[in-house]
């Protein structure tokens, strides 16, 4: 019996069409419900989601229907699959800043204020005591700075739309590697889908880490796509009617030979046959990375050392090259950093106190952010669930992927190196997320019919989707800063005297971004228990003798709509505290102030200070 061929064609365009249709109406639906307006100074400790309109979501939904869609066609068309992946990206990752007008996010503004500090000096100060850390690595702030004065852009534009051009270059990046992992056209997409809604940490903004990290996979893609010779990076293993022992020695038996393979690769040749299978670039991003970060050098040394034991990128002496230039960098001219943390080294192996000094304690923030960084560790582990029980499930049908697997459990190390300033665990996600990421979606459609394996997308990403939106965007309630809180700062900074003192109710505000080595920070939510207490005891009297001091050219006392986000989310000061003391100097004729807008307020002493008229605003109230 004959039947027309152009039947399954049909069909397959018409759920193309669907898939289109709701990408479209997911993005115009989204785009409706911030082009309403999001009162985003409305957000409750739930973050951004407390405010985010119900046609938003609805458009989030319409985003994950036409991705589910689109995996269900009879045939798979990658593209629209990558359409919904940087859709769904762009709806994430551009909102917060159409909707702020500013960068968000306290670090950022460092950030901008080293790349300040290198365009008026032209040089960099590695013994300076404030930030000394990024003069040490200044290779993404000597770009930034060239960025700048060749172009005249303000840095602070450029790290507004920074995290999105970095999450779109890493799902690019990633979308290449996995191509390379498995022959499944489902896999790849699904895979840069789930690391797109795992993807909490953070780590994408403006930062010397979300560059170094689109470096390192850089290289690794170049390394295992270029240099691996198109060895499988997944293993074929005996049929599953093997038995386990059988699949285990067989198993083992690969591997071993893989490291043999690897170790007589490390043999007697030239020097420069060795440098030969490595693409410069490679190299060149490996210095790039050693003179821009801290962690990130060791980070692709073991990578590289792996990649050549396991025999799978033809790199026998880059880990070699990548350790010897870090240590040079660290050396040469990061020394003072080093010798002034010596401490530091004694943190190697205490897993302990390193994983002690990164976990948030729930019972001391709030609620709200009690249920943020609950949600933020549910969604790791189940990611982590998923990826260990998709990659059991390939085993049992015959197939390892050990390149994933090895990457995926590698950055746990870092733990036993440092507490990183209490930011272990995030970088241990953000470097495992990927090939964690890639072994979940094997479980969700390797060997799967295309509707089993939409449905089960579809489960996945009605459970993710929410975790991510409490876990990535739960902070912005102190993340974001408004215009009139960036101009309130910047005018601070740019009028005071070098010198000056400046005591902070909290660090968390648009801080330090310009002519940050002229002053002295004192943020008050960072003194020890006694002297919290006594500030909030008597602000006027306390407060007074802080800002009477005179061995500063200049005193002010800084209060912003942030940090009583801040102060109240983390439970640093009680809630109310910093209204308070705004409050308490208000009353007193001694104080002045200096400048006040609807996101905050600076206080002199009337001694020192001329009263400059404000616009009536609500100050940090």
């Amino acid at each position: 019996m004959l039947i027309s061929s152009s039947a399954e064609p049909a069909v397959g365009r018409r759920e193309r069409l669907d898939a289109l249709a709701l990408l479209i109406g997911g993005v115009a639906l989204w785009g409706v419900g911030v082009l309403g307006g999001i009162r985003w100074q409305e957000m409750s400790d739930l973050g951004f989601v407390s405010v985010l309109p119900v046609t938003c979501l609805v458009g989030l939904g319409f985003l994950v229907a036409g991705f589910v869609r689109a995996l269900a066609m009879p045939v798979v068309v990658p593209g629209v699959l990558q359409a919904h992946v940087v859709a769904l990206v762009a709806v994430l990752h551009a909102t917060p800043t159409l909707v702020y007008g500013t960068m968000r996010y306290p670090w950022a503004w460092k950030h901008v204020g080293v790349i300040d500090f290198i365009t008026r000096n032209g040089v960099v100060d590695p013994s300076i005591d404030t930030l000394g850390a990024y003069h040490g690595w200044p290779g993404f702030f000597a770009l930034g700075a060239m960025i700048a004065e060749t172009t005249g852009m303000d840095p602070a534009s450029m790290g507004r739309w920074w995290p999105l051009a970095v999450n779109l270059l890493v799902v690019w990046l990633l979308s290449v590697l996995f191509a390379v992992c498995t022959s499944d056209r489902r896999v790849g997409p699904v895979a840069c889908w789930t690391y797109v809604l795992g993807s909490w940490v953070g780590q994408d903004y403006f930062s010397p880490q979300a560059m170094a990290f689109v470096m390192y996979l850089t290289a690794v893609v170049v390394l295992v796509c270029l240099t691996g010779a198109r060895r499988p990076v997944s293993l074929r293993l005996p049929n599953r009617t093997t038995p386990v022992l059988g699949r285990l020695g067989a198993a083992s038996s690969r591997a071993l030979s893989r490291v043999g393979r690897g170790v007589r690769r490390l043999g007697p040749a030239s020097v420069r046959k060795r440098l030969g299978v490595v693409p410069r670039e490679v190299y060149v991003l490996a210095i790039a990375i050693a003179c821009s970060h801290q962690l990130t050098p060791v980070m692709l040394a073991l990578t590289c050392t792996v990649l050549v034991v396991g025999a799978w990128a033809g790199t026998p002496w880059l880990a070699t090259v990548v350790v010897g230039v870090g240590a040079a960098w660290a050396v040469a001219f990061a020394a003072p950093l080093l010798v002034d943390n010596a401490d530091e080294l004694a943190t190697v192996g205490s897993v302990g106190s390193n994983l002690d000094g990164t976990v948030v304690d729930l019972a001391a923030v709030s609620s709200g952010q009690a249920v943020v960084a609950g949600s933020a560790r549910v969604l790791t582990l189940l990611v982590i669930g998923v990826a260990l029980t998709g990659l059991l499930r390939e085993w049992r049908r015959g197939r390892t992927h050990g390149l994933m697997a090895v990457l995926a459990g590698l950055p746990v190390l870092l733990v036993g190196l440092s507490s990183y300033g209490g930011e272990v665990l995030f970088r241990v996600v953000l470097f495992a997320l990927p090939a964690l990421a890639f072994l979940a979606a094997t479980l969700l459609v390797a060997d799967r019919s295309r509707r089993g394996g939409a449905a089960l997308v579809a489960i996945a990403s009605a459970v993710l989707l929410p975790l991510f939106l409490l876990a990535h965007l739960g902070n912005e309630r102190q993340y974001a800063f408004g215009t009139d809180e960036v101009e309130l700062v910047q005018d601070l900074y740019a009028t005071a005297p070098p010198g000056s003192l400046l005591v902070e109710g909290s660090r968390n505000y648009p801080t330090q971004s310009l002519r940050y080595e002229a002053f002295t920070y004192v943020p008050i939510d960072r003194e020890p228990v006694d002297g919290r207490r006594r500030v909030l005891a008597d602000p006027a009297e306390v407060l007074g003798e802080w800002l009477d001091n005179e061995a500063y050219t200049a005193t002010y006392l800084l209060l912003t709509r942030s940090m009583v986000a801040a102060t109240e989310a983390s439970g640093s000061l009680p809630p109310g505290s910093i209204n308070a003391m705004d409050a308490a100097l208000a009353a007193d004729p001694r104080f002045v102030e200096v400048a006040r807008n609807a996101a905050g307020v600076v206080w002199g002493r009337a001694a020192d200070h001329t009263a400059v008229a404000g616009d009536g605003g609500a100050g940090a109230r």
